[in-house]
């Protein structure tokens, strides 16, 4: 039941006044409910009250889900960052809105994988960018078409360290080799180009502009790898 006063207040044709009713700390929850259901401006209001629940924090994202044309990105995304947002919404976001949790601390890794192979470049990006993606997931999506995730993948394999910088280079074209070692503390490359494995020498050799670095790769017992430094060489010359 609502009150009668409270009545006349949800069917006031001004948006003003149910979204001060939205805001009011008093607000009983079943007319907090009631209000998951107004325009933008009220559930704007009713989101900021401390006494909104989570039926009407899932039930507005769900009625603005089923309409898409007429639901706003701003108070869907106030939604998505709402303290009572549980693992069950998160995952409607995921499937109606992927862009608004993809950055979400509660999205689960096995989403963030899911997205690094969306047909949406931008999310892709987003989702090689966490932190928590699997670094297993991010060195299969070396090689992404699109120049802005690749950019994202090489900055996330540069922030997570060495180890996995050694596992990515053999796994990259080489512009993509050229730009992460250019990133990359000289200490690093330095060691970089001491590995065992020649595939993760060569594309030191074929990417530094390092001139001590060079000299000694092209004196590397593999061929490939003496090959590629004494281009980067004959190339540094020429230019």
């Amino acid at each position: 039941m609502v009150a009668p006063q409270i009545e006349y207040l949800l069917l006031d044709h001004s948006v003003q006044t149910r979204a001060n009713l939205a805001s009011d700390p008093e607000c009983p929850a079943s007319v907090i409910e009631l209000l998951a259901y107004d325009s933008d401006k009220v559930l704007s209001a009713l989101i900021g009250n401390p006494r909104c629940t989570l039926t009407a924090i899932t039930t507005a994202a769900e009625f603005r889900f089923e309409r898409v044309h007429w639901s706003s990105e701003t108070v869907l995304n106030q939604i998505s960052r709402h303290p009572l947002l549980d693992l069950g919404l998160l995952l409607r976001f995921a499937v109606n809105r992927p862009i608004l949790i993809v950055d979400h601390p509660l999205c689960p890794e096995e989403l963030l994988v899911e997205f690094t192979q969306s047909h949406n470049a931008y999310l892709r990006a987003c989702a090689v960018r966490r932190s928590s993606l699997p670094t297993d997931a991010l060195l299969q999506v070396i090689g992404d078409p699109d120049a802005g995730v690749s950019a994202a993948i090489r900055l996330s394999v540069a922030e997570r360290g060495y180890d996995t910088v050694r596992e990515a280079l053999p796994l990259m074209n080489p512009r993509g080799r050229r730009r992460l070692i250019r990133t990359l503390q000289p200490g690093a490359v330095d060691r970089l180009a001491g590995e065992s494995d020649e595939r993760i020498r060569y594309a030191v050799a074929s990417s530094t502009d390092d001139p001590e670095l060079l000299r000694r790769l092209a004196a590397d017992l593999h061929g490939r790898v003496r090959r590629a430094a004494s281009d980067r060489v004959f190339s540094s010359l020429v230019c």
